[in-house]
């Protein structure tokens, strides 16, 4: 992943395109993600055609933005599940909550599952919506 820095309010809502997305802070920063390398193993640390695909990513979604300043770059190694989806809940162990494998869209969920865990961990009633939503994502649905 990497930033650059855009105007402040520049950019209202997430983009999200073919491999890349651009997810807007109000200052101006926009984070951009995220690169999948399947035959990078657990090798450390961003690689060039990594950081090249993010400049493609940003020419393809938001063109103006590639000669913005890039501010950071990072990497890490992002958890996903046999099916890709997140899991998200109460486990069966007293007071576990999980909230993993959301692979290359942890920052783009991070809002509603946060939302999510904080609403069971305090017990709140759901809406049926997003016990729909959390019925999908149990870990419930690996169990043999």
């Amino acid at each position: 992943m990497l930033s650059i820095q855009g105007p402040t309010n520049f950019l209202k809502r997430v983009i999200f395109g073919p491999k890349t997305y651009l997810v807007p802070r109000d200052d101006g920063l926009i984070i951009v993600g995220a690169t999948v390398e399947k035959d990078s193993k657990f090798n450390q640390g961003n690689t060039p055609n990594g950081i090249k695909q993010l400049q493609e990513g940003i020419r393809s979604l938001l063109p103006e933005a590639i000669n913005w300043p890039q501010m950071e770059h990072w990497w890490g190694f992002r958890p996903c599940t046999p099916d890709l989806k997140p899991i998200i809940g109460k486990s069966k162990i007293e007071n576990l909550y999980i909230a993993t494998g959301h692979y290359r869209n942890g920052v783009l969920f991070s809002a509603i599952t946060s939302d999510l865990l904080l609403k069971i961990v305090q017990n709140k009633n759901l809406k049926e919506i997003e016990k729909s939503f959390l019925e999908k994502f149990s870990l419930d649905r690996f169990a043999i």
